[in-house]
């Protein structure tokens, strides 16, 4: 992260309080796309030794992953993370983080368990048989709030790319209902929140059949993904990028007749138009790069 030239350490203020905080820190090889997580016998055993609390929070980040690939490493990690955790003998807790979108049908979505659709056996050796299937998601999981740095944040996926885009005026369009509610948690609070889980299960002992699930989510007051534009438009007018190489002209509808009206012609024919320009001008850095890839290829979901 940058603050005018300077290029500040995420750890920057951790380390000038404790400086040999990292001294405790092991890190092990492994790979949770793979089977048992693809742990080696000595890392494992130290392991089984040594853990008492399990934090698991591995999961896909991008969400474009195949189903297949995304199975491995949402379904089947976790169970050979949890079959792993039953042989840790100083084990207090598991602690497993995940979307509450999962039960999505359910509304209202409550703080327990609800039986998953299939086995998870059975859909590990469903997708190990089907071909590779894509699917996009948008997270909602944006900056921090004040630590370890105010607003930081290590991505561009989902609503930051189109931050990010809209305010560059490089997008000027989007296929979406407007009055969608957003709900934005702040990844900070987050981490805070599976802290206070662990700490909470391992001071308030519970039955093996109770599992306590703990919602973590904003309050009601839910903006609309028009009114987040809004703002996106209004804060980049009063303070705009320094990257922004267009300005802003934003577009969005829930009709595809329409939203393909404006992609050709608020994307591609003004692309091609600069395109020329910069032949004629004997410019070889080009904004339309390659048409087909550029042609919409459907709404995200």
């Amino acid at each position: 992260m940058r603050k005018g030239s300077k290029i500040i350490n995420l750890f920057e203020t951790l380390k000038e309080k404790q400086p040999t905080f990292q001294n405790p820190i092991v890190t092990i090889g492994g790979d949770s796309n793979l089977p048992n997580l693809g742990i080696s016998v000595i890392d494992k055993a130290t392991l089984i030794r040594e853990v008492s609390i399990v934090f698991n929070v591995a999961a896909t980040v991008k969400f474009n992953k195949t189903i297949k690939l995304a199975t491995a490493i949402n379904v089947q990690s976790v169970r050979d993370l949890i079959n792993l955790s039953k042989e840790m003998s100083k084990l207090k807790n598991f602690i497993h983080v995940s979307t509450a979108y999962i039960n999505f049908l359910q509304n209202p979505i409550e703080e327990k368990f609800y039986d998953p659709p299939i086995d998870d056996d059975k859909l590990i050796n469903l997708m190990n048989s089907m071909n590779e299937i894509a699917r996009r998601y948008y997270t909602t999981v944006r900056n921090t709030f004040r630590k370890p740095i105010r607003r930081w944040v290590n991505n561009t996926h989902g609503l930051t790319r189109i931050t990010a885009n809209v305010l560059m005026g490089l997008m000027r369009t989007h296929h979406d209902d407007s009055s969608v509610k957003l709900d934005f948690v702040l990844r900070d609070m987050i981490a805070n929140g599976i802290i206070a889980s662990a700490w909470n299960t391992a001071n308030n002992p519970r039955s093996k059949e109770e599992f306590p699930i703990y919602n973590y989510v904003s309050n009601d007051k839910l903006i609309t993904l028009g009114e987040f534009i809004e703002m996106i438009l209004k804060y980049g007018e009063l303070i705009p990028s320094e990257k922004t190489i267009w300005c802003h002209n934003f577009k969005m509808t829930k009709y595809r007749l329409v939203y393909l009206f404006y992609v050709y012609f608020l994307h591609l024919l003004p692309a091609l138009i600069i395109n020329m320009i910069a032949v004629c001008a004997g410019i070889r850095k080009y904004i339309l790069k390659d048409p087909i890839e550029t042609l919409p290829q459907g709404r995200i979901n």
